[in-house]
């Protein structure tokens, strides 16, 4: 089973790669920069990760589970500074991003050292299959990391759903598919933990939750947007703008029109000019 999850990761890690390179070709700003950073660590996260669930030596085994925590660190910490770019959230995050990273620091550090010292974190036990290795011993530090991970996805739902309520109906779509990905890899992850196996299985949804970013960023127009910022340009014009159908009847007439005569007395005046 282990060896077919691997595959989908890597199908996974695939179409991120895909959507990075398509992400390239934008004009650099600062939202693509966050996603590029969002898609590069996803790859990286996701292929480490299916090389540590399938590789058949503890010592590597421990070193490879190691840098999958310290780049789910990196990747949930981008994750998160998109979403406020994405959110539009005006104040600085500076000090918060520092602190996080700082945190993430000190995270990756007890891995690097978990490679030396066994057992600071945790230790690599061999799975049912008597080939690969699962994490095993696991201690307080292990579960700070669960914490920050949890704190991290926290703060992206939490400034997500925010700005649902706080945007105009034609553009909660945008923030309430993100949100519901996010949360579904998180419950995902929970999941995981709820039925004691050992395996991610939120990492199988990172390929798609990255295209999902690139879209909505960068593709997806809201319904009937195009047609309403018409529709309000041409209603506020100065100029009159009258439309009638097949029939002669007025089907339309801007403010500029109706301020001044109504739509029944315009189809009377069409009907009798083309008698």
């Amino acid at each position: 089973m282990k060896y077919w999850y691997a595959v989908l990761l890597l199908v996974m890690a695939a179409l991120m790669i895909v959507t990075h390179k398509i992400a390239c070709r934008k004009n650099s700003s600062s939202l693509i920069k966050l996603i590029k950073r969002v898609l590069i660590s996803a790859v990286s996260t996701t292929v480490v990760y299916a090389g540590a669930i399938t590789v058949s030596s503890s010592p590597v085994a421990v070193v490879l589970y190691g840098l999958y925590f310290a780049l789910t660190d990196i990747l949930l910490i981008y994750v998160y500074l998109y979403v406020r770019r994405y959110s539009d959230i005006k104040k600085s995050s500076g000090l918060v991003r520092k602190i996080l990273f700082g945190v993430a620091g000190v995270d990756s550090a007890m891995m690097l050292i978990n490679i030396f010292i066994k057992n600071i974190v945790f230790t690599c036990c061999v799975s049912e299959d008597g080939i690969t290795y699962d994490i095993g011993n696991i201690t307080l530090l292990y579960y700070l990391h669960r914490f920050f991970i949890i704190l991290l996805i926290s703060m992206s739902l939490t400034l997500l759903i925010y700005k649902y309520f706080k945007s105009p109906k034609m553009y909660k779509k945008k923030y309430l598919v993100l949100f519901l990905m996010l949360a579904a890899t998180a419950a995902l992850d929970i999941f995981s933990l709820a039925i004691g196996i050992n395996i991610d299985l939120a990492i199988s949804v990172f390929g798609i939750l990255g295209f999902a970013i690139y879209y909505f960023s960068f593709i997806f127009i809201p319904h009937d947007l195009v047609e309403q910022l018409l529709s309000a340009a041409v209603r506020n014009m100065d100029d009159g703008i009258v439309c009638f159908d097949s029939e002669g009847k007025c089907v339309y007439a801007n403010d500029s029109v109706t301020s001044d005569i109504g739509k029944d007395q315009l189809t009377t005046v069409m009907n009798a000019l083309f008698k």
